[in-house]
C-alpha cells in the first residue's frame, strides 16, 4: 500500500491529480481551482491592499503543502477498490482537463487586475535592477514620469517596463545624453513647473532639458558599450534627424555629405506614450520602436517584492 501513497503523492505534483489517483474526486476539483480563484483573489485586492497577492501566494503554498499530507493520512488502508479511480483513463482525463484549465488562464493574463514578472535586463538601472520581482498593477491612467508595463508595439507578446516620458502632442528632441521636452500644456505650464535654470527657447517654443533627472537621480547616461544616438544616427528609427541652430554647439553628425543634424525630433502620437529606460545609454525603448498606444499599455508598476540576489531590494517602492 506504501506504493500506492507514494504513487498519489507523485501525482499531486499537479495539485489535484492525487485525489483523483484515490477516488476523491470533489477534493481534486476543489484542489485543481483553489489555487486560481487565490490567485484571482490577491490580484484583485492588491489594487488596493499592499502585498495581497503575496499573502495570495503564501497561502498557495501552504494550500499545496496541505494537500500532500491529506492525501497521505487519507489514503485508503484496507479497501483498495476505493482505488478504481487509479486507473490511468482517469488520471490522464484530469490530467487533460487541470492542463486546459491552466493554459486558459496563462494566455488571458489581462484578465487579472495586476501582473507579476521578474525584471530580465539592466535596462532600468538605477530605479529597477536585473532580477527583481515587481507587481505592476493594470490601470489606464498612466501620467508623465511612471513607469509603464506594456507590450512592445513591434512583437506584442515582449512585455517591456520603461518610464513614461512624454504623451500624446508632448514634443521631444533628443541629444546625446540629453533630452528636451515641449510639453502640450504650452509654455506657461513650463515656466510654472520647471526652473528657469533647465528651460531654453527652442525654435520659439520653451523647452525643459532633462526633466525627470530634476526629481529623480536614478536616471543616469552611462554607457557600456554603445553609444545610442551614434546607433540611431546609423540606421532608421521613430524620429527624425534635423538640425537646431539653438543646440549648433552640439555635435553635428552626418554619415553622409548630403545631411546635417545634431538632433532627433518626434511629436508624440494622439493616445500614445513615449518611453524611455532609466538607463538611458542601455535601453531599447521608444527611441527605436517608436510610441506606444495606449492598446499596449497594461498599467504602471507600483513596488519591488524582493530580489532572489540580496535583501536590499524587498518592500521597494517604485519611482
Amino acid at each position: 500500500m506504501k506504493k500506492y501513497k507514494i504513487i498519489a503523492l507523485l501525482l499531486n505534483l499537479l495539485i489535484g491529480t492525487g485525489y483523483i489517483y484515490i477516488g476523491k474526486v470533489k477534493k481534486a476539483f476543489f484542489f485543481l481551482f483553489a489555487p486560481i480563484l487565490l490567485l484571482i483573489l490577491g490580484s484583485f485586492l492588491e489594487q488596493y491592499i499592499d502585498y495581497s497577492l503575496l499573502l495570495s501566494l503564501f497561502l498557495l503554498a501552504v494550500l499545496y503543502l496541505y494537500s500532500f499530507i491529506d492525501i497521505w493520512k487519507s489514503f485508503p488502508i484496507k479497501n483498495e477498490e476505493r482505488l478504481k479511480y487509479s486507473r490511468w483513463y482517469y488520471v490522464v482525463l484530469f490530467i487533460v482537463f487541470s492542463s486546459v484549465i491552466q493554459l486558459f488562464i496563462a494566455d488571458n493574463k489581462d484578465m487579472l487586475a495586476t501582473r507579476q514578472f521578474s525584471l530580465p535586463a539592466s535596462s532600468m538601472n538605477n530605479t529597477l535592477f536585473k532580477g527583481d520581482y515587481i507587481v505592476a498593477r493594470k490601470s489606464h491612467d498612466v501620467h508623465r514620469g511612471d513607469i509603464a508595463f506594456f507590450r512592445n508595439p513591434l512583437n506584442p507578446n515582449i512585455y517591456f517596463a520603461k518610464r513614461v516620458v512624454a504623451l500624446g502632442n508632448d514634443e521631444i528632441i533628443y541629444l546625446d545624453k540629453k533630452l528636451f521636452i515641449h510639453f502640450k500644456e504650452g509654455d506657461a505650464y513650463i515656466k510654472e513647473h520647471f526652473p528657469s535654470s533647465h528651460i531654453y527657447t527652442i525654435r520659439k517654443k520653451l523647452w525643459v532639458e532633462n526633466p525627470y533627472l530634476l526629481s529623480n537621480s536614478n536616471i543616469i547616461y552611462q554607457p557600456k558599450q554603445y553609444n545610442v544616438f551614434q546607433i540611431l544616427s546609423a540606421q532608421q528609427n521613430s524620429m527624425s534627424k534635423v538640425y537646431i541652430e539653438e543646440l549648433s554647439k552640439d555635435k553635428i553628425y552626418h554619415p553622409n555629405s548630403e545631411e546635417k543634424f545634431n538632433a532627433f525630433y518626434k511629436k508624440i502620437e494622439e493616445n500614445s506614450y513615449f518611453m524611455m529606460g532609466d538607463n538611458r545609454d542601455n535601453s531599447n525603448d521608444s527611441r527605436f520602436f517608436g510610441s506606444v498606444h495606449k492598446e499596449y499599455i497594461y498599467g504602471v508598476l507600483k513596488n519591488v517584492y524582493f530580489n532572489y540576489k540580496t535583501w536590499d531590494r524587498f518592500n521597494i517602492k517604485v519611482k
